[in-house]
């Protein structure tokens, strides 16, 4: 559903496992300040997101979706490159995919097991489907 919000459709997608990349949780004081500038006109300072960063051994696992250009574009921009994040090319078996990526910060939590929203879902479509405008 997140994805659908974020660029107005739901796209093919398969589950896939990330490796030699942790899951964190972000909290709002981590987020960088232009980042936080644009956050805060949708979201309060209980904001928190999850971020991916390289670290070798570990596992995250997700959804790897099927986009168009057009369509990665809303995803950078619902992502916030490169105020935040930054986008990087991925090994996942034998494929190079994009992935958003965040250097460092928050705290470590399962990649294999965790939560889908950290933010109310509801709140989460309705900034995502605004931001396509």
């Amino acid at each position: 559903m997140m994805m659908a919000a974020v660029i107005g459709r739901m796209p093919d997608g398969e589950q896939m496992v990330l490796q030699d990349y942790e899951l964190r949780i972000l909290p709002w004081k981590q987020i960088p300040k232009p980042a936080r500038d644009v956050l805060k006109n949708a979201w309060s300072s209980s904001f928190s997101s999850y971020v991916v960063s390289k670290k070798v051994g570990a596992r995250v696992s997700g959804t790897l979706w099927s986009l168009k250009k057009e369509e990665l574009l809303l995803v950078d921009r619902w992502e916030l490159v490169p105020k935040w994040y930054r986008r990087k090319l991925v090994k996942v078996g034998n494929r190079k995919i994009h992935c958003q990526i965040v250097e460092s910060g928050g705290q470590v939590v399962d990649g294999m097991n965790y939560q889908t929203y950290l933010n109310e879902p509801e709140q989460m479509y309705l900034v995502a489907a605004l931001n396509r405008r």
